[in-house]
C-alpha cells in the first residue's frame, strides 16, 4: 500500500513538471517616431520635464524629448507596444489646460 502512495506522489510530480509551459513569443520590435506640439506649458523645468519623464516610462518608448522652447514632443518607440493616441492621452492627463496638435507618425520600421 506505501508503495502505491508514493507511486502515485511520484506519477503526479512528474505530471505537473512534464506539462508543456506555454511559451509567449514576443513580437519584433516595430520602431516609429511621433511628434507634436504641446501648448500651455509654463516652464522648462517643471511642465516639459514632467511630460518628458511621463512619456520616456511608458513600455516601449526607447526615447522621449521635450523641447520646451519649441513647444515639441518627440517620442521613439515600439509600435507593437503603444500608440500615438497612448501619447496625446498622458499628456492631457498631465495637465488638462495642455492643448495637442499636429501630431505625426513617421512610418514604423521593424527590427
Amino acid at each position: 500500500m506505501k508503495k502505491i502512495v508514493a507511486l502515485s506522489f511520484l506519477f503526479l510530480g512528474l505530471l505537473f513538471t512534464a506539462c508543456k509551459q506555454e511559451v509567449k513569443e514576443e513580437l519584433p520590435a516595430v520602431m516609429a517616431t511621433t511628434t507634436f506640439n504641446i501648448e500651455g506649458m509654463h516652464c522648462k523645468e517643471g511642465c516639459a520635464a514632467r511630460i518628458q519623464k511621463k512619456l520616456g516610462k511608458l513600455d516601449g518608448v526607447t526615447e522621449a524629448m521635450v523641447d520646451f522652447e519649441n513647444k515639441l514632443a518627440t517620442i521613439q518607440y515600439d509600435a507593437n507596444k503603444q500608440k500615438p493616441e497612448d501619447f496625446v492621452d498622458l499628456v492631457l492627463k498631465v495637465d488638462q489646460n495642455y492643448v495637442v496638435s499636429e501630431v505625426k507618425t513617421e512610418n514604423a520600421t521593424q527590427k
